[in-house]
Parts: structure tokens; sequence; C-alpha cells
């Protein structure tokens, strides 16, 4: 009979364990969900599919010139909406930076390097 304490706490011990690791998995559920995602959501009344668009999805839509090269691409936040900022090297050799809206893809400001940021190579 000394055995049944013991088999009635190990099972105890393992529904303990059960429940921490269902409590456990419930939380990082909440952690899963990306910055971008979280943002965009609230944007937009918590929706579903309200996120950011993928990178080919925006670069489809912007439908940029043929010979325009991306030189570099930084995801931000401007006044709590996420924005991809673009860096683009044109057909014409200009350097430029394209503010897009990464929910929508639509262009929200564009601005032309100068020759002295462009010059440092980054």
């Amino acid at each position: 009979m000394r055995l049944l304490p013991v088999v009635v706490a190990l099972l105890l011990a393992a529904l303990l364990a059960v429940a921490a690791l269902w409590l456990a998995h419930r939380e990082w559920e909440g952690y899963e969900r990306s910055e971008w995602e979280e943002i965009a959501l609230d944007a937009h009344g918590g929706r579903e599919g309200a996120g950011p668009l993928p990178l080919r999805r925006l670069l489809e839509r912007l439908a940029l010139p043929e010979g325009t090269r991306i030189l570099e691409i930084e995801r931000e936040h401007e006044e709590g909406v996420p924005v991809y900022e673009l860096e683009l090297l044109g057909p014409d050799g200009r350097v430029y930076e394209l503010l897009v809206d990464a929910r929508t893809g639509r262009v929200i400001g564009e601005e032309e390097e100068d020759d002295a940021s462009s010059a440092g190579g980054r």
C-alpha cells in the first residue's frame, strides 16, 4: 500500500506538467505574431488579413520602370503605420527612395538622394 501515494503523486505531477505545457503553448501563440502584424491589425480595427504585403506582391504593385535596381529595403514605422523604405537606382542612374505603405503598397513619399549621401556608399 505504500505504492499508492507514490502513484497518486506521479499522476498529479504529470497532470500539472500537462496543464503547464498547455498554458505555455497558449501564451506562446500570442508571441508568434510579429510586431508588424500587430500594428497592421490595430490600424485596421483588428481585422485579419490586414498585415503587411509580402515584398514580392508589393514590388508587383509598384510596377517599377524596367532596369530599376533595388539597392536597399528597410521596414519602418511612420506615425504608427508600417512602411517599407526602398532605396532604388533608376534606369537613368538617379538614386531615390520610395516610402510605401506596407499594407496597401501605395507610395506615400518619394525623395531623391543627394550626391553626398549616395556617394558615401552606406
